[in-house]
């Protein structure tokens, strides 16, 4: 609804912020999809992404109106008023009222039929709103655009608020920001709209001169606010690659003196490649290193002899150990002096040996944390014995 070029700096900001929510989008659809809750919230994003996405390539701000930009314009805001609908599918769940889904979209699906009939018998597009003689075309174009703005307007306020009140008392870090990013999205979409309502009774365009850039800022905050999930998974990648990172020498030395617990076959040589196979499933990988560090303790427990045990903990009690990390720096020691089992030995522990890995219960030694300072401890002079 407005008639002006847009200058290059808003043109570059509604190109980034465009295209950083049509990523999105893309990025989260195979996750959103399968998921009931995120579904209603991707769809939005994506619908508004299509909508503003036309828009700036011919809309009345890009300078290039094609002959039908006004059936163009009439397909977008009727995409516009489906993302608008999806949202209610995410209020009504967050709420507690799912069951009443779906009458609101019967509901909604009149309102649309309601605007397309109005919009093949009028173009609304071209229609002046204030005529020197008013007349039946003047009064359809009016109800379309009140029925069109107050729908965005009633939704966008209830998403933003709501979703601001759950940021509020949610849990997690991610979450709040997820919330409050779309709450804000939401509550700009609300102002556009109240914004062409008074444009719509006042036909003043001065109303509207901020309205591109509070649609570039709209789908810059949508964008984001779908990302989230995004930003957490790409960290959680990362936490879980720095971990096989650290595990790595003493996943490499028990898997080699008990070859029996690897789970797959070792691709490649060194840190380096087998940091970058996992990079593809990190997780996955570092379940496994978890279990095959795990059975490795298992099977070269009864090949520690009592008086390396108790090497270990006087080398320990030496160098003063925090009691809480004690436990992790013995099992650290023994396990660097540990020969590997001999063959034949299945494993099998002897009677005068006590089992070298009580010096912890087994719920603290199959903690990944707890391996994780045995790593720490593993590659220490206090395990290596240099000083």
């Amino acid at each position: 609804m407005t008639d002006h070029q847009d200058p290059l700096p808003l043109a570059l900001f509604e190109a980034v912020s465009v295209g950083v929510l049509l990523m999105v989008s893309l990025l989260r659809a195979p996750t959103a999809l399968r998921s009931a809750q995120q579904r209603p919230l991707w769809t939005t994003a994506a619908l508004a992404g299509v909508v503003l996405a036309l828009d700036a390539a011919w809309g009345p701000s890009s300078g290039r109106l094609p002959a039908y930009a006004g059936e163009l314009a009439t397909i977008q805001e009727l995409v516009g008023m489906l993302a608008a609908s999806a949202v209610w599918g995410f209020l009504l769940r967050l709420t507690g009222r799912a069951h009443r889904i779906p009458a609101f979209y019967a509901l909604a699906l009149g309102l649309a039929s309601t605007l397309t009939a109005i919009g093949l018998t009028v173009d609304v597009h071209a229609t002046p709103l204030r005529p020197a003689d008013p007349d039946a075309h003047l009064l359809l174009t009016c109800l379309y655009w009140l029925l069109l703005l107050g729908y965005h307007l009633v939704t966008g306020l209830c998403c933003g608020i709501l979703c601001w009140i759950h940021a509020a008392r949610a849990a997690g870090r991610a979450l709040r920001a997820g919330l409050l990013l779309y709450g804000a999205g939401a509550l700009l979409s609300a102002l556009l709209a109240l914004l062409a309502l008074c444009r719509t009774v006042t036909d003043d365009p001065r109303l509207l001169s901020l309205a591109p850039w509070l649609t570039s800022t709209e789908a810059l905050a949508l964008g984001l606010g779908t990302a989230v999930p995004l930003f957490v998974g790409v960290r959680r990648r990362v936490q879980d690659v720095r971990t096989l990172h650290r595990l790595y020498p003493l996943w490499r030395d028990l898997t080699r003196k008990a070859p029996q617990v690897r789970l797959e076959p070792i691709r490649g040589r060194g840190r380096a490649r087998a940091v970058l196979a996992s990079l593809c499933h990190p997780r996955l990988q570092l379940y496994r290193r978890t279990i095959e560090i795990q059975d490795a303790l298992l099977a070269l427990g009864p090949s520690a002899p009592e008086a390396l045990i108790d090497e270990a903990r006087r080398r320990v009690g030496e160098h003063r150990i925090p009691p809480d990390r004690s436990a992790a720096a013995v099992m650290a020691c023994w396990l660097r002096a540990v020969p590997a089992p001999a063959p034949g030995a299945g494993g099998q522990q002897r009677s005068d040996t006590p089992t070298a890995y009580a010096v912890v219960d087994s719920e603290q030694w199959s903690d990944e944390r707890f391996l994780l300072r045995v790593a720490e401890f593993y590659d220490s002079p206090l395990a290596t014995g240099s000083s």
